[in-house]
């Protein structure tokens, strides 16, 4: 077994669970230390293996489906850190990231209560907008959300992004996900899912991470 906490370990532990669970999952899940999660799309190999330190922040990007007919995948990034103190720039860089991400949510639930379905380019702007306002816009490299499919976690309608001209859909999930990322540094993403109901109602489907997790 591993010996200690690498990359891939964490990677082979997390899919050893999927497989106990009636779970499923697909691709190569994202697990990342120290200044690999300035990389949105990292994944380990055994070349860029590397063993969990003191001082590492931590980014787990999970999705997998139930194993059955008509489920759709969920999608989710959470993040820890080693040690007992949290230095002070990964703190400030993570709460710009969750108050972004409830910018998202709160433009789609402020429209909501006028029976009102917005763009998806409006939740990107809400998201992408405050993390500008607090100086990292040109660190926020990818697109806010996007839908959740029933043969990948991405699916194949619009997306979260400045170009996004359509509106969100009743009874489909979309993930939130706004990140910061500081290359040689760290990167911070927090990501939710959520659909929205028939009578206008926005349903969280994931836990909001409020604080980064110490191990």
């Amino acid at each position: 077994m591993c010996m200690g906490l690498w990359k891939l370990c964490v990677m082979k532990l997390i899919m050893i669970v999927v497989v106990v669970f009636p779970v499923e999952t697909r691709h190569c899940l994202v697990s990342t230390f120290s200044k690999n999660s300035a990389n949105p799309h990292y994944s380990p190999t055994k070349k860029s293996n590397r063993k969990l330190k003191n001082g590492n922040i931590i980014m787990l990007d999970i999705w997998a489906k139930l194993n059955q007919k008509g489920a759709p995948f969920a999608d989710i990034t959470w993040m820890a850190f080693r040690g007992k103190k949290i230095p002070q720039e990964i703190e400030k860089v993570f709460e710009i990231v969750i108050n972004a991400r409830n910018a998202g949510i709160k433009k789609i639930k402020n429209n909501l209560r006028k029976k009102k379905i917005i763009l998806g380019s409006e939740v990107d702007n809400a998201v992408r907008d405050f993390i500008h306002r607090n100086g990292y816009g040109e660190k926020f490299i990818h697109g806010t959300g996007h839908l959740l499919g029933f043969f990948s976690p991405h699916g194949n309608r619009n997306r979260l992004r400045p170009n996004s001209h359509s509106s969100l859909h009743k009874n489909v999930a979309y993930t939130i996900e706004p990140g910061i990322y500081l290359k040689g540094k760290f990167g911070i993403r927090s990501e939710i899912d959520f659909y929205i109901t028939d009578n206008f109602k926005l349903v969280l489907t994931t836990d909001l991470q409020k604080e980064i997790i110490k191990l």
